[in-house]
């Protein structure tokens, strides 16, 4: 049975460690498919992990990327927004000879989704009320006047 790139032979690991770099075809991440419905397009994932055998024990230590093609949450662009997660380290005792590192891989990517898909930081969203990215342009609502609006019936409450 081969051997796909997440997963290792501990008895090729030679005495110095080996590193594993280069893209990553996502769908050995198998992320689940909550994290995945904002997504459009290919995921790509980096890897550099430095494996070091320490009697039957692999220390597991590097940083994992992976570029996601999302529509903002605000404003509903399309964007790329860049999981990183840098601070790879899995300690693992008793390993198999074959050890599969797709699950702490995975584990480490989905701790970097965000709540929010936004754009920019600034993302100013969609108008209420002509749909206007008011990123990229005005809104084309007509002015509603102030004399009825609840802020300035709650500016004439007195509170004392």
């Amino acid at each position: 049975m081969p051997l796909h790139a997440l997963q290792i032979n501990k008895f090729h690991i030679p005495e110095l460690g080996v590193k594993i770099q280069g893209d990553l075809d996502s769908s050995l991440l198998k992320l689940p498919i909550s994290y995945r419905e904002k997504s459009y397009g290919p995921l790509k994932a980096q890897l550099d992990v430095t494996m070091i055998d320490h009697m039957d024990a692999l220390l597991i230590r590097g940083f994992a990327s992976v570029a996601m093609q999302c529509n903002c949450d605000r404003c509903d662009s399309n964007f790329t927004h860049l999981l990183e997660s840098e601070e790879i380290c899995h300690h693992i005792e008793n390993c198999p000879d074959i050890i599969d590192l797709t699950e702490y891989i995975r584990e480490d990517i989905l701790l970097t989704f965000p709540q929010h898909y936004l754009c920019r930081d600034d993302c100013k969203g969609l108008c209420s009320g002509c749909a206007a990215n008011l990123n990229k342009e005005s809104c084309q609502c007509s002015k509603p006047d102030n004399g009825g609006s609840f802020d300035n019936t709650l500016d004439n409450i007195n509170f004392d």
